[in-house]
């Protein structure tokens, strides 16, 4: 005779207290994920980041009943939500004073450093620059920062493309454009998490 256990299970509740580590991770990743949509004041955040920091102290040392473990939980869930927030928002280069971004002329010299292995992608050799001096001329430049994805024609230059070699540029910067099928894989979003938002434009 064929017998089916029927019981039912109940589902196991989580528990929170043997995974300490997520706890701590997910407002550090709701902090990142923040930081692509709203912007902060720097000195307003760093100001957030000390009076947070200060009051775990001061709600950790008045805890008198588990009860009130939250008082002191609540200011390091917003502590970490912040510190996840500083740490992408000091990783994006848009943010940086020196940044290329605010040197883009019509044309542009750009003096950088390759800072990947140059592949070949689509009969075009593939390099992420790491620009150093931007101008308009190769005599009145000034020092800068950032990335650029560059896509060079010429096959012949390719055996003498290196990590590490310094090369000047002089071209058009266009921003990398945003895909047109909304549907379709966001290759802009997937290169600005690289600090890549900008590429060089050569006339054929």
């Amino acid at each position: 005779e064929l017998r089916t256990d029927l019981r039912k299970h109940t589902p196991t509740a989580i528990n929170w207290k043997a995974l300490p580590f997520i706890r701590l991770v997910l407002p550090l990743m709701l902090g990142i994920s923040l930081a692509e949509e709203v912007a902060i004041n720097p000195i307003f955040l760093k100001f957030l980041l000390l009076f947070t920091f200060l009051s775990i102290f001061y709600f950790t040392q008045g805890l008198k009943a588990f009860a009130q473990r939250w008082t002191a939980g609540l200011p390091i869930f917003l502590f970490l939500g912040l510190l996840g927030y500083q740490l992408a928002y000091q990783q994006n280069e848009l943010r940086s004073p020196k940044h290329f971004e605010k040197s883009i002329q019509t044309e542009n010299y750009v003096i950088g450093t390759i800072t990947n292995i140059p592949t070949i992608k689509n009969n075009k050799i593939k390099v992420e620059l790491a620009a150093e001096t931007i101008g308009v001329d190769k005599h009145n430049v000034v020092d800068c920062e950032g990335k650029l994805l560059v896509y060079l024609n010429s096959y012949e230059a390719a055996p003498f493309l290196h990590y590490g070699d310094q090369i000047l540029l002089k071209s058009k910067i266009q921003a990398i454009p945003q895909p047109k099928n909304p549907k379709a894989f966001d290759y802009h979003r997937y290169l600005s998490f690289q600090n890549l938002h900008f590429q060089p434009f050569f006339r054929e």
